[in-house]
């Protein structure tokens, strides 16, 4: 079977990666599954090492990805979707020092934008914003704690 086969080099950024995580759990391949892991400092650079050879897979956030397709057709010749998750929207995220009225304010602003924002959103493709809840980013929680349970906190 193809998946049981080591793979020469992974590169990852920014994070361990969930979902590739509970995907090797749920095949129960934790151990050594991968040749070589290493960071590439960056999804772009992931990208580009993917598309040159240098690496063999990598997580990409889905965000990124369909931006970069989008400016690059070439880049989609050099790349295949494996395997994704149901995943909500890539929150929007504050500092704590901002006032709970200033935050509110931003969130009536982006649920309800005037003209000139929702030009500029559609601009970036953005549709829409919308309001999420902690429950909606369960499928990542749960691929999360399903590689942590068995003891699996990083691909290596």
């Amino acid at each position: 079977r193809e998946e049981e086969n080591p793979v020469h080099n992974l590169f990852l950024f920014p994070n361990n990666s969930n979902l590739l995580r509970y995907q090797l759990v749920q095949r129960n391949l934790t151990n050594g599954f991968f040749g070589s892991v290493q960071p590439s400092g960056s999804h772009q650079r992931s990208l580009q090492w993917i598309a040159t050879g240098l690496a063999d897979c990598a997580a990409i956030d889905s965000v990124v990805l369909e931006e970069e397709l989008r400016h690059s057709s070439e880049l989609a010749k050099s790349l295949r979707i494996i395997d994704s998750i149901p995943s909500p929207m890539p929150p929007i995220v504050a500092s704590p020092h901002l006032e709970p009225h200033t935050i509110a304010q931003l969130q009536a602003i982006l649920l309800q934008p005037d003209p000139e924002l929702q030009a500029s959103m559609n601009q970036a493709k953005i549709r829409s914003y919308a309001r999420v809840a902690e429950t909606d980013y369960a499928p990542i929680a749960l691929a999360y704690d399903a590689a942590i349970a068995v003891g699996y906190e990083a691909i290596a």
